[in-house]
């Protein structure tokens, strides 16, 4: 099924952000949020998912679709063992799956460990299979590499890709790196900061270095 936004305007304290926006996202494919900081890109991920209230519209999705989120910082309770903390989600069904995905990620000698106590890529590990876990229909990620090296990046950059393609899975994914954006896009959604709206769509064979910098340095 797809994800349906229909007019939706988000708002702040101080204004509002994006107006009057409508997407159909299909199943298989990857969707950059692409605009300058401080447009409402975060909050749009956030809306999806039932995490933000502020905003007139429609938000349709699949009454049985699992959602999950990849956040730019660590959402982990810190006090707590890893496997404590992946004990608190109760849509983990698939076991087969759960151990793949532990072997891929070679988690299996962190789960007895503090979540205070890992490393910042050994989070954003943990993050990673606590969002696959679920076999989510719909993922929604903030910038979720920014704190790793690249080794990490490019093995967890590949390995949700394949998810989304081999599950046909839906990714919506907010990043300002024009490298991601050029080697992972299907389609690109363009917002405007200064009229607070989306522009455009850009297709994967539209989506290169110069379209993506002219946009921005020409955004007033």
């Amino acid at each position: 099924m797809n994800l349906e936004i229909r007019n939706l305007t988000l708002f702040n304290d101080q204004e509002d952000l994006i107006k009057d926006f409508s997407y159909s996202f299909a199943p298989g494919f990857v969707y950059f949020v692409f605009g300058q900081i401080g447009l409402g890109k975060s909050l749009l991920l956030e809306s999806i998912a039932d995490l933000y209230s502020r905003y007139q519209g429609k938000i349709i999705k699949d009454p049985k679709a699992r959602i999950s989120f990849l956040f730019q910082k660590n959402m982990l309770i810190p006090w707590l063992t890893v496997q404590e903390n992946l004990a608190l989600i109760d849509q983990i069904q698939n076991t087969e799956w759960v151990q793949t995905l532990q072997d891929e990620l070679k988690i299996s000698n962190l789960l007895n460990k503090k979540a205070v106590d890992l490393s910042g890529g050994e989070l954003q590990k943990i993050n990673f299979y606590r969002a696959l876990a679920i076999e989510p229909n719909y993922i929604l990620a903030d910038e979720p590499f920014n704190s790793l090296d690249f080794k990490q990046k490019t093995e967890l950059e590949n390995l949700i890709i394949r998810y989304v393609k081999q599950r046909n899975a839906t990714l919506i994914w907010v990043s300002h790196d024009l490298i991601e954006i050029n080697k992972f896009s299907d389609f690109v959604l363009c917002f405007s900061k200064s009229e607070k709206r989306f522009l455009k769509t850009l297709a994967k064979d539209e989506v290169n270095y110069q379209t993506l910098s002219d946009y921005i340095v020409n955004e007033k």
